[in-house]
């Protein structure tokens, strides 16, 4: 009988000690072996995924510390553990490729409040020890939480799966999920305007972009990653002010294991006022301004910068694909 009392006042340590080095254990492996392919697109959607995981161990560990003693002070012992676990699993990144982040750690911080405050919203405990004004509150700021810590996963998640099934399409200026890309490596969307009437057919809507700075950016994307399968990128463009300006095309590759950056291909254009399109041979991406060898199957960004824009340079893109 004492053998199996003592085992049920364990069960919550060795509950929570399991989950905390099973998490660890997963950080560490997926960081060992991160698929040699991905975009930018996925990798903010792994990290968007730290709040709803702390949400979900977070609310592990206070179920199983209930099984042992139901009390309010649970919720701090729990947001405790999972905490600590967040903390971990940071600084066993640090030998790896990636680097601990303390954004992560906040993402962390906000899943376990959402986990929390959705089962202490429901808890009668919790409930009988507060003021109507403060469970209103936590209400409140449980829907917040749960608000910041699920909307970013869907979204990327979303725009990740848009971006691998508009393959051979990079961008067409004409979906919604374009908007999420834009926003994580542009960080401002471009101004989409109707195509003009000498645009060729087919595009409804195209890009307006501007810039006054020496070697501005005009436009960035984050593609999908693998153009292994393609020979040839192309892309819509014209000047957007009647003038001609000259562009500088990058293509970066990701870096590869212990390296900070990839193999870079640059490349200058003349844009006039007519509609041109634009074509580079994917074996043109071999022209690296470092010597390195480029692996199409690793893509990392492209993009476009106005060399001399004098008193400023106004841009027309449209439709970035792979053929």
């Amino acid at each position: 009988m004492n053998v199996v009392v003592h085992l049920r006042r364990g069960l919550p340590h060795i509950a929570t000690a399991a989950v905390a080095l099973g998490f660890l254990a997963t950080i560490m492996l997926a960081h060992v072996f991160s698929p040699a392919v991905e975009s930018q697109l996925i990798d903010d959607f792994m990290n968007s995924l730290h709040g709803p995981g702390f949400a979900v161990v977070v609310v592990f560990i206070l179920s199983v510390l209930r099984l042992y003693h139901r009390s309010v002070s649970n919720y701090l012992y729990a947001a405790a553990a999972a905490m600590t676990i967040g903390v971990l699993s940071e600084a066993v990144q640090i030998p790896g490729p990636r680097d601990a982040s303390a954004s992560d750690l906040l993402f962390d911080a906000v899943g376990i409040l959402a986990g929390l405050g959705l089962l202490a919203r429901f808890d009668k405990e919790v409930q009988s020890r507060l003021s109507n004004g403060l469970f209103l509150g936590l209400g409140v700021g449980s829907i917040l939480a749960v608000i910041v810590t699920f909307v970013p996963t869907t979204l990327y998640g979303y725009a990740a799966i848009s971006q691998y099934r508009a393959m051979p399409t990079i961008v067409s200026f004409e979906n919604t999920w374009e908007k999420i890309s834009y926003y994580e490596s542009w960080r401002g969307l471009p101004e989409l305007i109707a195509a003009p009437p000498d645009w060729p057919e087919g595009s409804g809507t195209i890009a307006r972009t501007s810039t006054s700075r020496p070697y501005g950016t005009l436009f960035r994307v984050e593609p999908f990653a693998d153009w292994s399968d393609y020979s040839t990128l192309n892309f819509m463009a014209a000047s957007g002010d009647e003038s001609r300006h000259e562009i500088l095309l990058t293509v970066r590759e990701l870096p590869g294991p212990g390296r900070r950056r990839g193999a870079t291909f640059e490349r200058k254009l003349s844009v006039g006022p007519s509609p041109q399109r634009f074509v580079v041979p994917l074996a043109d991406l071999q022209q690296t301004t470092n010597g390195r060898p480029f692996n199409v199957s690793r893509i990392s960004s492209v993009n476009v910068t106005a060399i001399d824009p004098g008193d400023g340079a106004s841009v027309l893109f449209d439709d970035f694909r792979l053929e």
